[in-house]
């Protein structure tokens, strides 16, 4: 896995752990708040710790208009969980997309959501601008 330097990631979210990869296999669910980071680049990569299974990953205009889809792009765990280390538009193996990805303007701010699967497990919410 490349990393990006020290500086060049954007640090989204507080409440997370040591930083470790998992596979979709051994991801044990998240039921708390993580730190998210987004990669910038072509495409945005997205990860978060510590390393755990989310049920959705939903992005949205943080400042929508009538004209605004109702996400950026959303993805749904089906036969295995949503662990970090996202491609923004990339739907990881044994996930369903349930919006496909829209172009990411530079300048205009996102929010991102992590759903838990555990009913009444609060989500992760965090904006960025890429």
């Amino acid at each position: 896995m490349r990393h990006a330097p020290i500086g060049a990631a954007m640090l989204l979210s507080l409440g997370g752990c040591s930083w470790s990869t998992t596979t979709h296999d051994d991801a044990i669910p998240c039921d708390a708040p993580v730190q998210v980071t987004v990669v910038p680049g072509s495409p945005q990569r997205i990860s978060w710790a510590p390393a755990c299974g989310f049920k959705d990953l939903t992005i949205v205009d943080a400042a929508p208009s009538p004209s605004t889809p109702p996400a950026q792009w959303q993805i749904s765990a089906n036969s295995r969980l949503i662990v970090p280390g996202i491609e923004y538009g990339v739907v990881p193996r044994g996930v369903t997309g349930v919006y496909p990805p829209a172009p990411l303007a530079s300048g205009r701010t996102y929010q991102l959501e992590l759903t838990p699967i555990r009913a009444g497990a609060p989500p992760t919410r965090v904006t960025w601008t890429p």
